[in-house]
């Protein structure tokens, strides 16, 4: 496998608090931090799965990304630097996020707290995160905003978005990544929660991809909810995560109990409850 050169952003924002609530403009930061470049066969070493060399050469690229950036957030939050935010934002998605310095794929840290602490455990956590990059600080607004904008899934939210099916995929953090293998190459996902949590927004508003979906979330663990679709998609897929057969029949029993009639939204949730 040839050694194809990656580098990308992390930014770390540092928002110092004077109290219990509030921010304090003058001490709230955000930092920017550089990955070396590493190879693809080295990440393809260090991750779960090897790459598939025969990907085409941007979905390799997208891949050590993704799978780079699940290993600095798990780093991260394993220190003691009391990380309180951890997303990464693909470069597919990165042009919808305000803040960001360039739209370019960006792992995302939030450290919270008094402005001493802060200062210290930035400190910390860059120097952990040393085998990444350098930090370069951002201003507190970019971070303000650019949080805000994770927050409010803003990349799924704009007009062209908004009729395309969404999934909120809850998974392992270590394992999120590996979402792309096997769901279309044609979704753009972003990852927040230190990657336990992946929202998926799908290319055509009538291809929900849920089978796919599904053997994921099979595969790598947690559940997934089909949180927007046209009518006529969300009538016809499971929105949320299918039972397992005997919390399925258990539910319908508790269901028939107060609804013998099931004129309480039938099918609601799944199918026949």
């Amino acid at each position: 496998m040839s050694a194809t050169r990656v580098l990308y952003p992390l930014l770390l924002s540092a928002c110092a608090t004077t109290g219990s609530l509030g921010l304090d403009p003058q001490s709230s930061q955000h930092a920017r931090v550089e990955l070396t470049p590493v190879s693809a066969q080295d990440t393809a070493q260090a991750t779960p799965r090897a790459i598939d060399p025969q990907l085409p050469s941007a979905d390799r690229i997208s891949h050590i990304i993704d799978a780079r950036a699940c290993a600095a957030m798990a780093a991260a939050t394993a220190t003691s630097a009391d990380v309180s935010g951890a997303a990464h934002v693909p470069d597919h998605v990165a042009s919808w996020f305000s803040g960001l310095p360039k739209p370019d794929a960006a792992t995302l840290f939030r450290i919270e707290g008094v402005a001493p602490s802060v200062a210290h455990r930035r400190e910390q956590l860059a120097a952990h995160l040393k085998p990444f990059g350098p930090v370069t600080i951002l201003d507190e607004t970019a971070s303000r905003t650019l949080w805000r904008d994770i927050r409010d899934v803003k990349a799924f939210a704009v007009q062209s978005a908004r009729h395309r099916p969404l999934w909120r995929i809850s998974t392992a953090p270590a394992a999120s990544h590996r979402l792309v293998d096997f769901i279309t190459p044609a979704a753009q996902m972003f990852y927040d929660w230190a990657g336990g949590l992946v929202w998926v927004g799908m290319p055509y508003e009538d291809e929900p991809d849920a089978g796919s979906v599904r053997t994921a979330v099979a595969e790598l663990g947690g559940h997934a909810a089909l949180v927007r679709a046209p009518a006529a998609v969300r009538a016809a897929v499971d929105v949320f995560q299918p039972e397992e057969p005997g919390v399925r029949a258990l539910n319908r029993r508790v269901k028939e109990s107060f609804d013998p009639k099931g004129v309480l939204n039938p099918g609601r949730m799944w199918a026949g409850v």
